[in-house]
């Protein structure tokens, strides 16, 4: 499914609940990666559940490189919406 409507968040998020309930934690990592990456996670609860994925893997980071770069992202969205 993934590969035929990659740009489908639901699919993405479904995916991803399941590998959590069959404790596939890693493939949660990938796939959520993957969706950054393709710039699928876009709301803060996503980007939270990312960064904790990270945590709870013992990535601590990774979680502060993702936090840093949403924090450049929006600094940057906030001085272009000023100008």
């Amino acid at each position: 499914m993934l590969k035929l409507f990659f740009d489908k968040d639901e699919y993405w998020t479904q995916l991803t609940g399941i590998y959590l309930s069959i404790k596939q934690e890693k493939n949660v990592l990938t796939l959520m990666e993957l969706a950054y990456t393709k710039e699928l996670l876009t709301s803060h609860d996503e980007l939270l559940s990312f960064t904790r994925t990270y945590l709870y893997l013992d990535m601590p980071c990774m979680a502060a490189d993702l936090i840093g770069a949403e924090f450049k992202k929006t600094a940057h969205k906030k001085r272009t919406r000023k100008q």
